[in-house]
C-alpha cells in the first residue's frame, strides 16, 4: 500500500511540475507580446515621454528692447508683429510639408522666400517632412540691435508638433503621431521697401532736411535733430521678416 502511495505522489509531482512549466511558457509568451506592443506603441509615438508635454523656455527681454524699439520706431507695433511672427512660422512650416510655397504675407521679405525655395528644393521628390497639429505656447523679444548698417529684431517662439520625416515612405527621423517641443528664432530687419521705391522714385529716398540740408540719421524720426523742421516724407524703410532657424541648442 505504501509503495502505491508513493508511486501515486511522484506521479502528482511530475504532472504538477508540467503544469507550472506550460504555465510559465505562457506567461512568458504574454510578457514577449506586451513588450512587443509596448515598443511598437512607443515607435509609432502612441506613447510620448513626459518631456514630450513640457514646452521648450524662450528667451524674453522685452522689458528692455520694447521701449528702445518703441521709441527709435513709433510704427512699430509691437503686439501685431508678435502674432504676425507666429503666423509666418506657421505658413513656413506648412509650406515645408506641402512642397509648395504659400503667401508669408506682405511683411515678409524676398530673403526668407528664396530660403524657404532651398529648403524644399533640399528635401527632393522622395522626401516628406510633416509638422502636424501645431501649437505656439509662447513668443518673447529675444534681442534687438544694430549691426552693419541695419536695425533688427529677433523673436522666439517656442512651438509644438507631431515631426516626422520619411523617405520612400520609411521613416528616417522624427516619429508618426509624437509629440516634439522646440524652439524657432524669427528674425525681423528694418530695410527698403522695394515696392515704395519703385512707386515714389528719388521722392522717398531724401535723406536730408528739406530746411537746413542736415543728414537724417535717425531713420524713424519725423523731426531734423538739428533745426527741428518736421520731416514730412514719405519712408521707404519698413519691417520685414527675413530669416527664421529652429533652434537646436539646450
Amino acid at each position: 500500500m505504501g509503495k502505491w502511495i508513493g508511486i501515486i505522489f511522484l506521479v502528482l509531482i511530475a504532472v504538477a511540475g508540467v503544469v507550472v512549466v506550460k504555465v510559465l511558457r505562457e506567461v512568458s509568451g504574454t510578457i514577449r507580446e506586451v513588450k512587443s506592443i509596448f515598443n511598437i506603441a512607443k515607435q509609432s509615438g502612441a506613447l510620448n515621454d513626459e518631456g514630450d508635454y513640457t514646452p521648450k523656455s524662450v528667451s524674453d527681454l522685452e522689458s528692455v528692447y520694447r521701449p528702445m524699439i518703441e521709441k527709435q520706431f513709433s510704427d512699430f507695433h509691437y503686439e501685431e508683429m508678435k502674432n504676425r511672427a507666429q503666423v509666418v512660422l506657421m505658413i513656413y512650416l506648412r509650406s515645408i510639408a506641402n512642397k509648395q510655397i504659400e503667401d508669408l504675407g506682405e511683411f515678409s521679405a524676398s530673403e526668407l522666400k528664396k530660403k524657404l525655395e532651398s529648403v524644399i528644393e533640399g528635401l527632393g521628390e522622395n522626401v516628406v517632412v510633416n509638422y502636424d497639429n501645431i501649437k505656439f505656447h509662447r513668443t518673447g523679444l529675444k534681442k534687438y540691435e544694430y549691426l552693419n548698417g541695419k536695425y533688427s529684431v529677433m523673436f522666439e517662439t517656442s512651438v509644438q508638433y507631431e515631426y516626422s520625416k520619411l523617405r520612400d515612405g520609411e521613416l528616417v527621423d522624427g516619429c508618426v503621431g509624437k509629440l516634439k517641443q522646440t524652439r524657432y528664432d524669427i528674425k525681423m530687419d528694418y530695410i527698403q521697401d522695394r515696392k515704395e521705391v519703385e512707386a515714389l522714385g528719388e521722392i522717398g529716398l531724401a535723406r536730408n532736411c528739406p530746411n537746413c540740408g542736415a543728414a537724417l540719421d535717425n531713420l524713424g524720426s519725423t523731426v531734423c535733430a538739428y533745426c527741428g523742421t518736421p520731416i514730412m516724407r514719405h519712408s521707404v524703410m519698413s519691417w520685414f521678416f527675413t530669416d527664421i532657424e529652429e533652434v537646436t541648442k539646450l
